[in-house]
């Protein structure tokens, strides 16, 4: 997925996992995916790819140049945070929702086929959007 400005032609990749503090229902996984989805696209990001299971979330997106990588991951967080937390109150009691920490990479050429197996398997074991 390339992003065309006026100056330049782009294509990052960013592999994003993040663990959440909680095992997660499939309902509430597809309300996750919906919300990251959501969060990306109101950010000018595009969502590639997204796996979820009952206690990760994998996502392959995209990110513009005048988006820093640790802001849309704070922003990922906390918002589909909030937004868990109006949909499903009872888990209002838990402390938060994600672990502070989480694995980020880039995808290249060498190694986006590596990755694209690994989701494929998550896919046909769990819950994909």
């Amino acid at each position: 997925m390339y992003i065309q400005t006026r100056y330049s032609i782009i294509d990052i990749q960013y592999y994003f996992i993040c663990l959440p503090v909680i095992a997660l229902s499939q309902e509430q996984q597809e309300f996750l995916v919906s919300c990251f989805g959501k969060i990306l696209n109101k950010h000018n990001c595009y969502m590639i790819d997204m796996s979820t299971k009952k206690d990760q979330i994998h996502v392959v997106f995209t990110l513009p140049l005048d988006q820093t990588l640790k802001g849309i991951i704070n922003v990922l967080k906390s918002h589909s945070s909030f937004l868990f937390r109006k949909q499903y109150p009872e888990t209002k009691e838990d402390s938060c929702l994600w672990f502070k920490n989480y694995i980020i990479s880039t995808i290249g050429e060498k190694n986006e086929k590596a990755v694209n197996r690994i989701m494929n398997k998550m896919k046909k074991k769990d819950h994909v959007m």
